[in-house]
Formats: structure tokens, sequence, C-alpha cells
């Protein structure tokens, strides 16, 4: 509490790490813990204090997460990421993005592509240039921003905010997204309602028993206030 007095009462210092003005404005008296997003278990066994955030490894499915809800809502945090310099990702990664989009071809129908969390709209682009209709949804106004000067349509906000038909996209991705969600079962819901029959959902997140994790434990860059969870392959 003393750091953080010490913090609020400083605006101008930098940020020790990503998040963290926005940890020091939690205005709860009391936090009530939760049980892990993967399989419901409350079992989970501490493994430290790291930016200020306590984590546990759940014992049941080894999924590491943070035992507390985030105070604040993803739009909230999110709402000015994705500063300038990060709309312009290596060119290797575009190509990347394209030699797998390009392995979405069997599923096309529709024609209709949606990437949840669009970020800079690289994963957009790819779609486009292997014949992809691409939509796009993030939280970050800068975000939307950008991508829609790309030329596509984007929502700003919450999937399930959108209102898109149901079973209207061939292929939905979402990259590196569940696992900054602490009710993630809402988001993939929503997937399964706008995907049509026999439609892929391809997401990628980082797993808690990598390599990395597992050599790293808590410097692993993976867990920080943006990644409340790191989700085990038991589970996924």
């Amino acid at each position: 509490m003393h750091r953080e007095k010490n913090f609020m009462a400083a605006p101008n210092k930098v940020e020790d790490f990503a998040g963290q003005r926005i940890l020091a404005m939690d205005p709860r008296s009391e936090k009530k813990l939760r049980a892990c997003a993967a399989c419901g278990s409350t079992d989970a066994q501490p493994l430290g204090v790291k930016n200020e955030l306590e984590i546990v490894s759940c014992r049941k499915c080894a999924t590491v997460y943070t035992p507390y809800s985030p105070w604040y809502s993803s739009e909230y945090y999110y709402e000015s990421y994705y500063p300038e310099a990060s709309l312009s990702p290596p060119a290797f990664i575009q190509t990347r993005l394209e030699e797998i989009t390009a392995e979405f071809s069997p599923y096309r129908q529709t024609n209709r592509l949606l990437d949840i969390g669009c970020g800079a709209g690289n994963l957009l682009l790819a779609a486009r240039r292997n014949g992809w209709t691409g939509y796009g949804l993030d939280v970050s106004e800068n975000s939307v921003k950008h991508v829609r000067s790309l030329g596509f349509e984007v929502f700003q906000g919450e999937l399930q905010k959108a209102n898109f038909p149901a079973q209207h996209f061939d292929v939905i991705t979402a990259a590196e997204i569940i696992e900054h969600l602490p009710e993630p079962r809402v988001l993939l819901d929503e997937v399964a309602r706008l995907l049509r029959p026999g439609g892929l959902f391809w997401t990628t997140t980082p797993h808690a028993r990598g390599l990395s994790a597992r050599v790293l434990g808590l410097k692993w860059r993976c867990i920080w206030p943006r990644s409340i969870y790191s989700y085990s392959p038991h589970v996924a």
C-alpha cells in the first residue's frame, strides 16, 4: 500500500511495467478469489508475486493465473494500447501470416473472416491477399482507426457487443487473446455462435508447460498484468 501511495503522488514517475498505473488505481478494499478458468478447480499452488500480482498454478491442470479478477475491463485497459511503433511489425511476421491464412482455403464458403484483437491489421492484410473478405475487432481505439484506414470494417469493443449475425463467418481468428480474458468462455460461446457449421476457429496462446515457462518461471515475459492466464496443454 505504501508503494501505491508514493506512486499515485508522483504521476510523472516512469512505469516499472506495463499497466502499473492501472493496478495502482484498484478501488477495491477486498478481492474475491476465483477458480481456475480452465478447469474450475480452486486448488492452486502459490508461485510468488510479479508486478504486484499474486501468481498461482492450478494443481489440477497446471494453468498459471492470477487468483483475483481484474478490477478493470479489457476495454479500459487497452483503449490507448497500440502506439504508433506497434502498428508496423517486422516483414517476416507478414510473410508467416500469409502462409497461415493460405491454409484457411478449405473452409471457404461465405468468404468472410473475422480477426478478434486485430491489432495492426497484419493478419487481415494477409487474409486479403489470400482472397478473404476480412473483418476486424479490437478494443483499442488506436488499432481500430489504423485498421479502418487499411480499408477494413472494424468494430471497436468486446465481441459479444458487436452483434454479428449467427453462423456469419467461415473463419474466426484470435491470436494471443484468450490469455487476457477474465471470462474466456464468454468469448468462446460467442465464437461458436458466429461460426458457420464446419467453420474454423484459429487461435494461439502461450502455455504454462512450455519450455520458456518451465525454465524461466516468474521471469517468463508472458506472466504480466495483461496476461492473466497461461493455459496448460492438458486443457487446451
